[in-house]
């Protein structure tokens, strides 16, 4: 999922002064850095909601082997409509095509420049670009997904838009959720010239020890058919983590405001009698502890953050019930391990072993991790040089488990508040450059039952940015329903005041939370 919570009224907007595109000087067969050629030059008809633009589609070969097929569109508004800013786009699942359309022309209508990439593979069934042959990964279409294409697509539009419009972008941002949030974060960390404001939503910072813990959690309910759930069964411990915690935050709306803070135990849901779908046997409950545990060895090590309390419903979709193996947590971490951690095409999830210090070490130590993961927390560069980062995640994402999220942006807290040295609160300095905001309710890039997941994230952004006004609450809305929420920056939360509707923002506050290193595992994420 890309950007499901980043498209509010900071991308749509009136379309301005009416000046017709074209994409002269650049046309087919023009050629830029990086072995660059475009292979696509078309005028997009105006619509009442898009201006007419010019959309370009180009390859990019790499200047380093010539050996990558990273596919690249620009799209570009007239000279007259141009808000001189260059917005990047990230990607979704393995990505494999351009899949921020929507996104590209509702920025077009505001003024944006925009890019997007395939990451260098088109899309498949099944990561089979990641291998050459079986047990030969393929380094330059795994290196290129990681990390090296959406520099590189960066690196390009600057020059594109020097050549189309005769002058570079004045500022340039950059936001993506799921992998797009990865995208985002290794930009910060291995980029940190190439944007100037990046959105990192419900980033996948450690693919593989995700997939980790996705294959852990596969066994826990499978490999032991007694300890497999039914499908009524998510909702009914849901409706019982409701019952114990809903209350904890001073309003029942079915919503935990911070998951960390529940501490219900399965136990009281077991059967007296026979196994029903009002119940729980004694293997199930077992297996939805660890659940809440994650990931731990033999030797006591904390492999990965736990899943959080209070959207159980959605293990339906990503741990799947009924029959091994069908949730989308599963498939995966199928197509991580067969293609780019063990390089098997029928490698079997159901044989990784947490205690197999070989297995994690393959995970640790794939080119995978190695060139895509994003968890290096020195972000010196970037602030140092001005930029400013927005870090958003579900509270209730059971995809990509926030607490990752968390324990990372503490990790940021720490080299950054050594690094300014403030005289006073340092996270309060910290923040000022990066910041974290959390949705009770929302799993992942959006959805959940009944917390807001509909937000602007681009408008505060720009504003941090270009006036030096940091975010202090972004509002959310469940468009379903109509209830708004505020967002308040990490570690607060929104309290209710006491007076007007539990279903508007206005009527609450940002106050301090439980704080940061709350029991949710440190995980690791190499």
């Amino acid at each position: 999922m890309i950007l499901k919570l980043a498209i509010g009224t900071g991308l749509l907007g009136a379309a301005g002064a009416v000046c017709a595109a074209t994409c002269a000087p650049i046309a087919v067969g023009s050629t830029f850095s990086n072995n660059t050629t475009v292979t696509s030059a078309t005028i997009v008809v105006a619509t009442p909601a898009v201006p007419e633009h010019c959309r370009l589609v180009a390859r990019i070969r790499n200047a380093e082997d010539g050996l990558s097929n990273i596919q690249v569109e620009y799209r570009l508004p007239g000279a007259v409509q141009w808000n001189r800013k260059l917005l990047g786009l990230g990607n979704g699942g393995l990505a494999g095509s351009f899949q921020s359309t929507a996104q590209a022309t509702a920025a077009v209508a505001n003024g944006y420049a925009t890019a997007q990439t395939d990451t260098g593979h088109a899309a498949s069934a099944n990561a089979t670009w990641a291998l050459t042959a079986p047990g030969d990964v393929n380094e330059v279409t795994l290196t290129d997904f990681g990390n090296r294409s959406i520099h590189l697509m960066t690196m390009v539009a600057k020059e594109v838009i020097q050549t189309y419009y005769g002058s570079a972008p004045r500022l340039s941002y950059f936001q993506g959720c799921s992998t797009g949030g990865r995208e985002a974060s290794r930009e910060v960390q291995q980029y940190p010239t190439d944007y100037d404001g990046v959105i990192a939503g419900a980033p996948l910072i450690a693919h593989t020890r995700k997939q980790l813990m996705a294959a852990w959690e596969m066994q826990q309910f499978y490999k032991d058919p007694a300890a497999t759930l039914r499908r009524e069964h998510p909702a009914l411990i849901q409706d019982s983590v409701m019952k114990a915690c809903d209350a904890l935050d001073g309003v029942v709306d079915g919503v935990l405001d911070d998951p960390r803070r529940c501490k219900w135990d399965p136990q009281e849901l077991l059967c007296s009698g026979e196994p029903s779908a009002s119940c729980l046997t004694q293997p199930q409950i077992d297996a939805v502890r660890r659940i809440y545990e994650g990931p731990i060895n033999d030797a006591g090590e904390q492999l990965y953050p736990a899943h959080p309390r209070g959207l159980e419903t959605a293990w339906t979709n990503w741990l799947g019930f009924g029959s091994s193996g069908t949730g989308s947590n599963a498939a995966s971490a199928l197509q991580t391990f067969r293609y780019m951690v063990f390089l098997n095409p029928t490698y079997d999830i159901f044989s990784f072993d947490i205690n197999n210090p070989a297995d994690v070490a393959a995970i640790d130590n794939s080119l995978m991790a190695i060139a895509g993961h994003a968890t290096n927390p020195d972000i010196r560069p970037f602030i140092d040089r001005g930029g400013k980062l927005i870090i958003y995640h579900g509270f209730d994402d059971n995809g990509f488990t926030p607490y990752v999220t968390i324990d990372y942006y503490e990790q940021v807290e720490k080299i950054l508040a050594a690094h300014l040295r403030p005289a006073g609160n340092p996270h309060a300095a910290v923040r000022e450059h990066a910041r974290l905001f959390l949705l009770p309710g929302v799993d992942h890039c959006g959805g959940g039952t009944a917390g807001p997941d509909t937000a602007d994230w681009l408008t505060p952004l720009e504003r941090w940015v270009e006036e030096g006004v940091a975010p202090e609450r972004i509002v959310a809305t469940k468009v379903a329903s109509g209830r708004s929420r505020p967002l308040c920056a990490y570690p607060l939360v929104a309290r209710y005041t006491g007076s007007g509707s539990t279903e508007t923002a206005d009527n609450f506050v940002c106050v301090t939370g439980i704080g940061e290193g709350a029991g949710h595992g440190e995980g690791k994420g190499k």
